[in-house]
């Protein structure tokens, strides 16, 4: 039975049901095998694919972290010396999506945002504590109150996910450096995310902020 190799927290393995991948998988001829970080990746295989969650690790690599350069620089060299193998997601893509503020450039900048019928939030990234100029870049990027504010680093533990609303001037004080300054654009407490495989994709729907306004 040919092997797919994955990695991910033990974490991310409680929020979903790995066993039901594990029956698909098999069904159609896989064995889905966790992958052992800290040995040699091609004594584990051979694979055909390997899925993997390392944002963290490759967050804590490029923080200096030399336990997870090694780990890092070992899976890629692994990649580049077996080309054969499908890798989801390449280290390359995931690294751009490290940052939220280059996220939101990718978005902004692709052919699809240019057509009818199709928009983004603006947004401005925010570096400094100072209200007034933090209150020049909001203008000058067109961010209008109330607007989100979200961390730089979309990955990387739990301060990574927290965010806040600003309602108005006397909230710039409350702004937590470096951050993405973000429109807030009312959509009913709904979100949706699209996860895209090749030609294929999928869409989840997830709860999502209540619908506010300026001034609150």
């Amino acid at each position: 039975m040919a092997k797919v190799g994955y990695w991910w927290s033990e974490k991310k393995t409680q929020r979903f049901n790995q066993s039901e991948l594990e029956l698909k998988l098999s069904a159609i001829g896989f064995n889905l095998v966790r992958l052992d970080l800290d040995t040699d990746i091609a004594k584990q295989g051979p694979f055909v694919a390997i899925i993997h969650k390392l944002s963290d690790i490759l967050i804590k690599a490029d923080s200096g972290d030399e336990k997870a350069s090694g780990i890092i620089n070992a899976f890629q060299n692994y990649v580049n010396t077996n080309p054969e193998v499908v890798i989801i997601d390449p280290l390359p893509n995931l690294r751009i999506l490290l940052s939220r503020y280059e996220q939101y450039k990718i978005i902004k900048d692709c052919p699809l945002a240019f057509k009818e019928g199709f928009s983004t939030p603006t947004f401005v990234e925010l570096t400094s504590k100072d209200c007034e100029i933090n209150r020049q870049k909001l203008i000058a990027n067109d961010v209008k109150f109330p607007f989100v504010c979200k961390p730089l680093e979309a990955h990387g533990g739990s301060f990574a996910h927290q965010m806040s609303i600003i309602f108005n001037e006397k909230g710039l004080k409350d702004i937590n450096p470096p951050c993405v300054a973000q429109t807030f654009i009312n959509h009913n407490a709904k979100l949706f995310k699209i996860f895209v495989i090749h030609e294929k994709y999928f869409v989840v729907d997830r709860p999502s902020l209540k619908n506010f306004k300026a001034g609150g």
